[in-house]
Order: C-alpha cells, then sequence, then structure tokens
C-alpha cells in the first residue's frame, strides 16, 4: 500500500500523454479529455492523502509530484492548441513571456509583454441599470 501514493502520481503521467495524443483526433475528444482530467487531477488529490495516512517518506516520484502536475497542464493546452480551440501563437507567447501554461490563454487587457486578468465589471445599482 505504501507504493500507491507514488503510482498515483506516475499515472498523471501516462494520462498526459493520453490526453496530449488526443489532440491528433480534435474536438470530437473533447469530452474524453475532460474526463481524463477529472481523473488525473482526482489522483493528485488521493496520492498526497494517501502518503501522508501512510506515513510514505519522499521517494523520486514524490519529490517531483509538481512536475507531474505541471506536465498534466500542459497537455491539456496540447491538446486545446492541437484541436483548434486556441491559435498557436497566443499558447505559445504565453509560455515565452514566462506565463504559467495555463489552458485559460490571452483575456482582458494587454499590458506590456504579459497579458493581465480582465477587468471587473461595473456593478449594477438596485434598479437593474449600470451606473455610468
Amino acid at each position: 500500500m505504501k507504493r500507491v501514493p507514488d503510482l498515483l502520481t506516475a499515472s498523471r503521467g501516462g494520462i498526459a500523454l493520453v490526453i496530449a495524443s488526443l489532440g491528433l483526433v480534435g474536438p470530437r475528444a473533447l469530452e474524453a479529455v475532460i474526463l481524463l482530467i477529472i481523473l488525473g487531477w482526482t489522483t493528485d488529490i488521493l496520492d498526497g492523502r494517501l502518503a501522508r495516512r501512510y506515513h510514505k517518506e519522499v521517494t523520486w516520484v514524490g519529490e517531483r509530484e509538481f512536475v507531474f502536475d505541471m506536465v498534466m497542464v500542459f497537455s491539456g493546452l496540447c491538446y486545446l492548441v492541437m484541436s483548434g480551440f486556441i491559435p498557436l501563437a497566443p499558447a505559445a507567447s504565453r509560455l515565452a513571456n514566462g506565463g504559467p501554461p495555463s489552458p485559460v490563454l490571452p483575456c482582458g487587457r494587454r499590458t506590456g509583454e504579459r497579458y493581465s486578468p480582465p477587468l471587473r465589471l461595473p456593478r449594477r445599482s438596485s434598479a437593474g441599470e449600470t451606473p455610468p
């Protein structure tokens, strides 16, 4: 049972490969990709809990858990680009500018070479009208 947390962590590498390869299938694989992402992040939740429960020593895999997490995120980005949901240029720019490989790409106003979060919308008055 003490190996289960490492197996769950390492399984995210395999899940990530499948997600990225589904980019070759295209938008038809979106449902499968969503299910695989849910499965991958479920293993992320479980591996830490099990490692703490079994008072597990940190292993080579455990030391690289963050790397496995980022590979999962990057595979989602690869799928979105390969399937045509996100253009390659903004995704590459996001990575080149030091931004995290996030599936949430350029949104909001542009400041310098990076994208900032979207502006907050003005609050509506109690009458349902937007104040000037």
